[in-house]
């Protein structure tokens, strides 16, 4: 992720650039490419082929942030959803361990889509309390001067 950070961070203009000619395109483009990429998972475990499995991961771990970028180029900037999920994304960050294992727990990984669910929700829950408690502890207290 590192060097493709920097690549991103010293091309960002050209990238936009072309993300703006035919956005929906691309966009389209990238995740048909990753979820190609994700696919090849599922044949390297029937294969058994670690090789398999290796060249997936390399693609999805690449191409699933610029999938991702590409699709929020989309979305316009300021939406609701947008300005909570960049509020607490720190607190995500820190979290989402911890809401993996609490949702393993809950509901284990017997059905995927709930274990999914359950972890996204754990996420949300604990990173918006966490947010919630930090900006109530950094915002000082008004002192009454006695007069």
């Amino acid at each position: 992720a590192f060097p493709l950070g920097c690549l991103f961070a010293d091309h960002e203009r050209k990238i936009s650039a072309i993300l703006r000619k035919h956005p929906a395109v691309i966009t389209a483009g990238l995740w048909l490419v990753t979820l190609a990429g994700a696919l090849l998972k599922i044949f390297g475990l029937r294969m058994q082929s670690d090789l398999w499995q290796n060249v997936s991961d390399a693609i999805v771990v690449i191409l699933f942030p610029i999938s991702v970028y590409a699709a929020l180029c989309l979305v316009r900037i300021g939406n609701p959803v947008s300005d909570f999920l960049g509020k607490i994304s720190y607190e995500v960050y820190l979290i989402h361990g911890l809401s993996i294992h609490i949702a393993q727990l809950l509901v284990g990984k017997e059905i995927p889509v709930l274990f999914c669910l359950c972890a996204l929700g754990c996420t949300i829950a604990l990173a918006y309390s966490i947010h919630w408690i930090s900006v109530r502890l950094s915002n000082p207290i008004p002192v009454q001067k006695r007069t």
